[in-house]
């Protein structure tokens, strides 16, 4: 069978054969002189000149942002113009953990003023995971350095391995801050970033022996040596309840009353170490928990967690525990 012709082939094949025969033989100054047209040979010699320019002039490399410091990134306090009302962003880490286990869970919440509450079979294994936002709804006042943030988290202990896989605890902890930019060196090489104001309430909207509620006032102050280096220090205050109503009395005696945390960016991984403590010298009492992040895709880090003492959750705020945790993780600051 003969080759057939198809018009529709042989016009590409011409189309780009006369481009390539065109871009061969580029416009040169020489070959405008033979054009009568004033207008056209301007625009020949336009042509010429320009062409080469623009074949030599190399593309512009994207810049890569500038990093912020560990504080900057997590409260969006760097010197430009970046802040904005209404953008929602983390406030503390958000993660999953589809495995959690435990050397001694808490089969018999306590209540001091209620006693304590039956629970069905606790599993040491379960799942954990942390939802927390926040968002700046006022900025820039006070001569730009103070900014009204409001915040919510949402904390979530799943008995997903146990028999129709209950939620054995979920915390709310809904809280407005007033952040005061300070920006101030110390001596030996530390920044003082930021004076941090808050009223919070945590709860587990339960009722009964199993209430656990209460309100507190802090100042968190926000210190950074270099940029991948940072500590917070908050202590808090109790709002008083009247004696009636608090179903927990002795709240502060077992999470404490002050929390220091210590932040490190170390290349692609992360270390976040927070100590609770009541600042009492007899029965002294409080908790601490270890967080590594480490690469696993992209923006998601993979996640360890240790945890030791009292209050892992508002239900088990007396009860003393060491868990293990591993999952996944949103790190802003990394």
């Amino acid at each position: 069978m003969g080759a057939v012709f198809r018009p529709g082939r042989f016009a590409a094949i011409a189309l780009l054969l006369l481009a390539a025969a065109a871009q061969a033989h580029a416009a040169r100054p020489e070959d405008c002189r033979t054009i009568p047209d004033d207008g056209a040979r301007l625009k020949c010699y336009d042509r010429a000149v320009d062409a080469p320019l623009r074949r030599d002039e190399p593309e512009t490399a994207a810049e890569t942002p500038p990093r912020l410091s560990l504080l900057s990134e997590i409260w969006d306090i760097s010197s430009d113009e970046t802040r904005r009302v209404l953008h929602i962003r983390s406030h503390r880490v958000n993660y999953f953990l589809p495995i959690r286990h435990s050397d001694a869970p808490d089969s018999t919440p306590m209540s001091p003023t209620m006693g304590t509450s039956a629970v069905d079979r606790v599993s040491p294994s379960e799942a954990k995971f942390q939802i927390s936002i926040k968002t700046r709804i006022l900025q820039g006042l006070m001569n730009d350095r103070l900014d009204i943030w409001a915040g919510y988290s949402q904390q979530a202990h799943w008995q997903v391995y146990s028999d129709s896989s209950p939620f054995r605890e979920v915390n709310f902890e809904p809280e407005v801050m007033a952040l005061w930019r300070t920006g101030r060196d110390l001596p030996g090489g530390l920044t003082w970033r930021f004076v941090n104001f808050g009223l919070v309430h945590h709860s587990n909207g339960r009722g009964g022996a199993q209430s656990r509620s209460w309100n507190r006032v802090y100042a968190q102050f926000g210190l950074e040596y270099g940029d991948d280096l940072a500590l917070t220090v908050k202590p808090w205050w109790r709002v008083p309840e009247p004696r009636g109503t608090d179903n927990n009395p002795d709240m502060q005696d077992y999470w404490g009353r002050i929390d220091v945390t210590g932040l490190a960016r170390l290349g692609e991984h992360g270390l976040e170490l927070t100590l609770r403590n009541n600042l009492r010298l007899d029965r002294n009492r409080g908790a601490f928990q270890g967080s590594w992040y480490f690469p696993l895709y992209r923006g998601l880090k993979g996640y360890f967690q240790l945890f030791t003492g009292y209050g892992e959750s508002l239900i088990d705020y007396n009860h003393v525990q060491t868990t293990l945790g591993l999952g996944v993780a949103v790190v802003d600051w990394m």
